[in-house]
């Protein structure tokens, strides 16, 4: 299955809207409010918590398979205020389509500092 960073955004934009520690983002609500497969959502929430970036829980059963996630560690909320605003994180979209590199979290990380440096020279 493709990794989806739009997905992966939305999965850490979701959590970081929880106001209850005990509220979860359970993978296949998650699909159906953002129209994806239940088995890409499950394996994005899985993918984030292998990552270390979310903590979740997989609660499979004979029903299927679903993962919830209930919170987000410290390298998800830095990897989120990283793609947290949408011009910035399509900027670092279209960057790396003009460069010709694929995202990973590195590249997502460099190119968040490379955008983040030309902003700050053309307020200077």
């Amino acid at each position: 299955m493709v990794r989806d960073w739009d997905v992966i955004r939305k999965i850490l934009l979701k959590l970081e809207s929880l106001d209850d520690i005990r509220s979860n983002v359970d993978s296949r609500q998650f699909a159906t409010e953002n129209n994806i497969s239940a088995s890409m959502a499950y394996h994005h929430i899985n993918m984030l918590r292998e990552r270390g970036l979310v903590n979740a829980t997989d609660t499979s059963s004979m029903d299927g398979h679903v993962m919830m996630a209930n919170t987000m560690t410290w390298e998800g909320h830095e990897l989120l205020d990283k793609m947290r605003e949408p011009k910035l994180w399509n900027d670092i979209k279209s960057e790396a389509t003009k460069r010709g590199i694929g995202l990973s979290f590195e590249a997502v990380g460099a190119l968040f500092t490379k955008l983040l440096a030309t902003a700050v020279t053309n307020i200077q």
